[in-house]
């Protein structure tokens, strides 16, 4: 087969061969931009071993969040090796409860993480992760963990809100050395305030000295309990939000979760320029959530800050 005009390539719910894929399929797209593997099965020695040999590609995408499609064999991890030095995005979706092991040769401009517990076919929320085990909140962390090493090289990254909801469960988070995230300059996370994910965005920001943006989408429409005032404890690393200049918070509903994080941010951020807090709309009384929305936006704005001059918009 020779496809030498081919720029992009999506396979969705086939069966594929790992050897024959790799060495035969790609090498006859000396073009190709975009590669897509969607809920496929790549079977080799009871595992799988997806290697993309590729100079010419640009995006890659790999999704497999179907209960059905795992391997009996689960007690080694799949190896998805990325052999394309001109990679620029990168996407990866799966379940928590399988294992992989990512391998990329290149930096990443954008890079998004997905992960969850449950398959397409059911919906999952913040309580979902609370009904794991010890054991298994310390093996998801682990593999969160193991992902981001693999993508240390980032400029932009986007997380799933499953991911913060296991990465602070890690028992060696503060023993071990972090997987720095140096290049990463633009984080994006969706979210449910609790307060393992507060923890872990202090984590991330604690990792990453040269985030200058921070985007956050609040999830779930429900005020959370009440997540303490210790949850940032024992995060503090060198040059920590020492470039964060700007703060985006979307589908805010005003709860103690979320000003407390705002808060952190806004007291430790000595050259954060300007922080947007949109509002989630409510199908309630429009002037009870007016006066919600009015009285968080004035303890916003009774924070100490360790930037002058930040700007805050409320919308």
């Amino acid at each position: 087969m020779s496809l030498p005009q081919l720029k992009v390539l999506n396979f969705y719910g086939l069966s594929i061969s790992g050897v024959e894929f790799s060495k035969t399929l790609l090498s006859s797209c000396p073009v190709l931009k975009t590669l897509c593997i969607e809920e496929c099965v790549i079977p080799t020695d009871n595992r799988m071993n997806l290697i993309v040999d590729s100079l010419s590609l640009r995006l890659f995408e790999y999704t497999c969040c179907r209960t059905q499609l795992l391997p009996q064999n689960d007690t080694m991890a799949d190896i998805i090796k990325l052999n394309s030095p001109n990679l620029e995005y990168f996407t990866f979706k799966s379940l928590l409860t399988h294992d992989y092991s990512l391998e990329i040769c290149s930096p990443l401009f954008e890079v998004f993480l997905s992960v969850s517990l449950k398959g397409l076919e059911e919906s999952e929320n913040a309580d979902t992760y609370l009904e794991l085990s010890s054991t298994e909140k310390a093996v998801y962390a682990k593999r969160t963990l193991k992902y981001l090493g693999a993508v240390y090289m980032v400029t932009e990254m986007t997380l799933s809100p499953g991911f913060p909801e296991v990465l602070s469960q890690s028992p060696d988070l503060f023993v071990c050395e972090p997987p720095w995230l140096r290049n990463l300059h633009l984080l994006t996370m969706v979210i449910w305030c609790t307060r393992v994910c507060l923890r872990s965005i202090a984590y991330l920001l604690n990792i990453s000295p040269n985030i200058t943006r921070l985007v956050l989408i609040s999830e779930e429409e429900v005020n959370l309990a009440d997540v303490g005032d210790d949850w940032e404890a024992g995060l503090s690393f060198p040059g920590v939000l020492s470039h964060l200049k700007s703060v985006q918070f979307e589908e805010v509903e005003g709860c103690d979760a979320e000003l407390k994080l705002l808060s952190f941010l806004l007291k430790n951020a000595k050259v954060l320029q300007k922080v947007v807090v949109c509002f989630r709309s409510s199908s309630g009384s429009r002037v009870v959530r007016m006066r919600q929305v009015k009285q968080f936006e004035d303890k916003i704005r009774a924070v100490p800050t360790a930037s002058s001059g930040i700007e805050m918009v409320f919308e």
